[in-house]
C-alpha cells in the first residue's frame, strides 16, 4: 500500500516497507571516493539503487550529486584529473574493474542531461541514429518501428506524429526533453539517469516529465538529480541527501521529508542553506 503525507502542501506518495523490497538492488555502491585533481568530490559513499524505483539525489549545489550520477555510467572518465576509489557494481559486476566494457555499460545505463540536447536532425532520426549505431543488423522498417514505439512510450507521438521528418530543434523545450528521454530509451537500457531534467522547463512541461517517469519506472530503474524538493516528494520512492560530498541521510520520502533523523537534513529542508 502507499503512504501519503504532505511537505509544504505537496502530497508525498511513497510505498510502505511492506511492498518496497530493500533486497531488490540493481546497483551497489561501496566505499566510493572521487576526486577532481586535489579536490575530493565524494567521500565514503555507500548506497544501493533499487529496481523499478525512482531514486532522487537531493542537496545543495556542489555536494556531489551529479558527480555520483555521472559515475554510474562512467562519464567522469572523460574529465582530466578525475580519480575514483571504491566500487560500483551493476548486477554484481564492478563497472570500474579492468577490462569492463564501457560500451556495454552505456547500453545498460542511459542518461538525460539538464539541458535538452536533441541532434540537429529530424525527430525520427534522433531515435534512429543510436539504434543504427548499436544494432547494425536492424532493417529500416524495424528502426522506424522502434523509434515510433519509444515516442509512444514517452507520450510524445501524438504531439509530433505530423512532424517526424521535421527538425527536432523546432519542438518546444519540454518536447525536446521528452525526445531526449525517448532517445535514451531507444537502445532499451535497464537504468535511466537524469540530471536536473526539468530545471529549464515550465510547470506544465515539468508535470509531463514527472508523469512520464512514474510510468517508466514500471520498466526501468530511474535515478534523478533534482534541486526541487517538491519534485522529489512527488515522484521519488527513495531519497538520498548529500552534503559536501557525503551522504548525510537516505531513506523513504516520508522518512526524509517528514521525520528526518539528522539535524543537517532538517536545516536543508527548512532552507537554512
Amino acid at each position: 500500500m502507499e503512504k501519503e503525507s504532505f511537505i509544504d502542501g505537496v502530497l508525498v506518495h511513497s510505498q510502505s516497507s511492506t511492498t518496497f523490497s530493500l533486497d531488490s538492488s540493481i546497483i551497489s555502491i561501496q566505499d566510493l571516493n572521487a576526486w577532481y585533481g586535489q579536490t575530493q568530490a565524494l567521500k565514503q559513499v555507500n548506497l544501493k539503487i533499487y529496481k523499478n524505483q525512482i531514486t532522487a539525489f537531493i542537496g545543495p549545489s556542489g555536494c556531489g550529486k551529479t558527480t555520483l550520477l555521472r559515475c554510474l555510467n562512467r562519464m567522469n572518465d572523460l574529465i582530466p584529473g578525475f580519480d575514483l576509489k571504491g566500487s560500483i557494481e551493476l548486477q554484481g559486476e564492478n563497472i570500474y574493474a579492468p577490462g569492463y566494457s564501457v560500451n556495454k555499460l552505456r547500453k545498460q545505463v542511459g542518461m538525460v542531461f539538464q539541458q535538452a540536447n536533441p541532434f540537429p536532425q529530424t525527430v525520427l532520426n534522433n531515435l534512429k541514429l543510436p539504434l543504427e549505431e548499436n544494432f547494425r543488423k536492424l532493417g529500416k522498417a524495424q528502426l522506424k518501428q522502434i523509434a515510433i514505439d519509444k515516442l509512444k512510450d514517452t507520450g510524445l507521438l501524438e504531439e509530433v506524429k505530423d512532424r517526424l521528418q521535421q527538425s527536432a530543434l523546432k519542438l518546444s523545450g519540454g518536447q525536446q526533453q521528452r525526445l531526449c528521454v525517448a532517445r535514451a530509451l531507444a537502445i532499451d537500457p535497464e537504468i535511466l539517469l537524469l540530471d536536473e531534467p526539468c530545471s529549464a522547463l515550465d510547470p506544465i512541461s515539468t508535470s509531463k516529465i514527472e508523469a512520464l517517469l512514474i510510468r517508466l519506472k514500471e520498466r526501468y530503474s530511474i535515478v534523478i538529480v533534482t534541486h526541487n524538493l517538491q519534485q522529489a516528494a512527488r515522484i521519488a520512492d527513495y531519497v538520498v541527501f548529500f552534503y559536501q560530498g557525503e551522504i548525510v541521510e537516505q531513506g523513504l520520502p516520508q522518512e526524509i521529508f517528514i521525520t528526518p533523523r539528522m539535524k543537517l537534513t532538517s536545516q536543508y529542508l527548512q532552507g537554512m542553506f
